[in-house]
């Protein structure tokens, strides 16, 4: 499964299909003439995005070529698309794709649409699409189809059903830096609103009183300080942080709100 593959720690590389399609020809000839998609693959393989989204577009939606090899098609143009982050043809040749009679390009075009839904911020459809790939999924494919449908069941506020999908993640995964992963995403109970972060702690309350004065009338609580570690520098940084809220939706509305151009919605994360 590309998408869900390189959206993972490890970072695998990409296993694709070698598909060659034999399609027949125009006007009832009788011999058939083949189409290889194999260069569609190549140019994906090869990070020409562009390319790949131009030569398998151009099948999936030939009205002269037969459905399932339009669908083959589809799926290399649904992911170019997406690797181009253009969301919504991404999200028109994986619908497509995701028809297919062929399991291992339905799963994986249903797995990377999930993906879609959640950078659209569609959280229900993401979770339905994902959780229907991994029933088809085995291995470490299935683990991170469970790992992502958690992530955006836990933005819709539904925490016991993203527990439940965390744990088949872990049940279906032996890679140590997966599970640690996983694990990690368990401990998330809701999300907060950063203004800022501060490597000296004075600032760091200055900027907390100030937002406190703004948000006075919001009821969102009082603004807090709170000490971290930035996980790249190691450096000792102070971050302010205001609100709890059990989705993601409301706290994108309380982040609008609030109005400030460094504001940045994070996981709070339980003990």
């Amino acid at each position: 499964m590309d998408a869900i593959r390189t959206h993972s720690a490890a970072r695998c590389a990409p296993a694709l299909l070698l598909v060659t399609l034999f399609l027949s020809s125009m006007g009832g000839c009788a011999k058939s003439h083949p189409i290889d998609l194999r260069p569609i693959q190549a140019a994906y393989t090869n990070g020409d995005y562009r390319g790949a989204y131009d030569q398998g577009h151009a099948i999936s939606e030939s009205p002269i070529q037969p459905l399932s090899a339009r669908q083959k098609a589809a799926y290399f143009a649904g992911l170019s698309a997406y690797r181009l982050n253009n969301l919504d043809r991404a999200q028109q040749e994986l619908t497509l794709a995701s028809q297919s009679p062929d399991k291992q390009i339905s799963a994986d075009a249903k797995a990377t649409l999930g993906l879609v839904f959640d950078a659209q911020g569609r959280y229900g459809l993401a979770s339905d699409s994902l959780m229907d790939a991994a029933q088809t999924m085995t291995g470490q494919d299935k683990a991170n189809a469970y790992f992502y449908a958690a992530r955006a069941q836990q933005k819709m506020g539904r925490w016991p059903v993203a527990r439940t999908s965390l744990s088949m993640a872990l049940s279906n995964s032996r890679d140590p830096a997966f599970r640690a992963r996983v694990q990690e995403q368990m401990r998330i109970t809701g999300f907060t609103i950063q203004t800022g972060a501060f490597e000296v702690e004075d600032n760091a309350r200055t900027a907390a009183e100030q937002l406190a004065n703004k948000v006075a009338s919001m009821r969102l609580g009082r603004p807090r300080v709170v000490a971290s570690v930035d996980p790249g520098s190691q450096r000792r940084l102070y971050l302010v942080q205001v609100g709890q809220f059990t989705s993601w939706p409301t706290a994108l509305q309380a982040r609008d709100r609030i109005a400030t151009t460094k504001s940045i919605i994070v996981p709070l994360a339980g003990t």
